[in-house]
């Protein structure tokens, strides 16, 4: 159903686009791999822990260098080095948390019953990641209005 129709509207409309596909829940602190797609920072690290188990019980399987830590891509399969501080220091995908809080906003303009306190937290939140999006030029990315 689209925006509109019966069980549809715009906070539901791009749900699936905020799904992690590891746990298929909506994602929680959103981290993207050097590919580029995403997942949970802690779906990463269970992945992380997975790939150390499997190499431990398999030592001959070829990996990147022996002392660091792998994780391969469940989307695409490219295997990628894990940087010093584990999946925690993958890059935040900042533009996903946006475009999240901003739905969680719409979602509870569109029920109607929310305070004007509650709505200014969520706008603050909503800000606070994009001012944690700022790259190491200096330069941030124009809000979207």
């Amino acid at each position: 159903p689209g925006v509109g129709e019966k069980g549809g509207n715009a906070s539901t409309l791009f749900q699936d686009d905020f799904e992690c596909p590891i746990c298929l829940e909506n994602f929680v602190d959103p981290r993207s791999l050097p590919c580029l797609h995403t997942f949970c920072q802690q779906c990463i690290a269970d992945l992380v822990d997975a790939s150390q188990t499997t190499r431990a019980a398999h030592p001959s399987s070829p990996s990147p260098s022996s002392a660091s830590s792998i994780v391969t891509c469940p989307q695409c399969s490219k295997v990628h080095v894990v940087p010093p501080g584990g999946a925690a220091a993958f890059q935040k995908n900042f533009v996903v948390s946006s475009l999240m809080a901003k739905i969680q906003l719409l979602a509870q303009l569109e029920k109607g019953a929310e305070t004007p306190e509650t709505i200014r937290e969520i706008v603050d939140d909503i800000q606070a990641v994009s001012h944690n999006s700022e790259g190491s030029d200096g330069v941030t990315a124009s809000p979207v209005t």
